[in-house]
């Protein structure tokens, strides 16, 4: 991991990612190439900080840090099994630490990444919610719920951080773009 450039590839094993900026042209690639960086980058600040803070409890949204990455793991998750057509899988095992929560998370976004490659940001997705409801939407207007959930609980975990005497990582969506236009 590059924590000074979390737009380098986001996957297992050190390979380029599926999900290039020549993917672009793709609304759903591009929307979803933001939420790794987004992730990515919190990830690399996260490792800067004392190995304590991933447990410390606070007063927030989620208890912990660890509960929180958890969430934004199994949700999107969920999401790519709606999008794959499966079901959705039962809670996965609580992360051992940062690295496996990272790991598991890269090793998610990589199946996303290479499963869009193949779909369009049209493609009609059918799903039924925890509630058995069904509904239908694009790959692209699920993608974007991912991303906008991921932010708002990026948004969270800045204040568990300064709650805990520490700076949140910047992963504002402009930043993201600026990035891009200097690799």
């Amino acid at each position: 991991m590059n924590p000074s450039n979390p737009t380098n590839s986001f996957q297992p094993g050190g390979d380029q990612h599926p999900v290039t900026a020549a993917d672009s042209a793709n609304p759903a690639i591009s929307k979803l190439r933001y939420h790794i960086w987004a992730t990515r980058a919190y990830f690399a600040h996260l490792q800067t900080l004392p190995k304590e803070v991933f447990d410390q409890e606070v007063t927030s949204v989620f208890p912990n840090i660890r509960d929180l990455l958890h969430h934004l793991y199994y949700v999107d998750m969920v999401w790519f099994k709606r999008m794959t057509g499966e079901e959705p899988p039962a809670v996965p095992e609580m992360f051992h630490s940062l690295i496996d929560a990272e790991t598991r998370m890269s090793r998610l976004h990589w199946a996303i990444g290479t499963y869009m490659q193949r779909n369009s940001a049209d493609t009609e997705i059918r799903y039924q919610n925890s509630k058995g409801e069904q509904f239908a939407n694009t790959l692209l207007e699920l993608v974007e719920h991912m991303a906008n959930h991921g932010t708002y609980h990026r948004g969270n975990m800045t204040a568990m951080l300064r709650q805990m005497g520490h700076k949140g990582a910047s992963t504002d969506y402009i930043l993201y773009l600026r990035e891009r236009q200097t690799l």
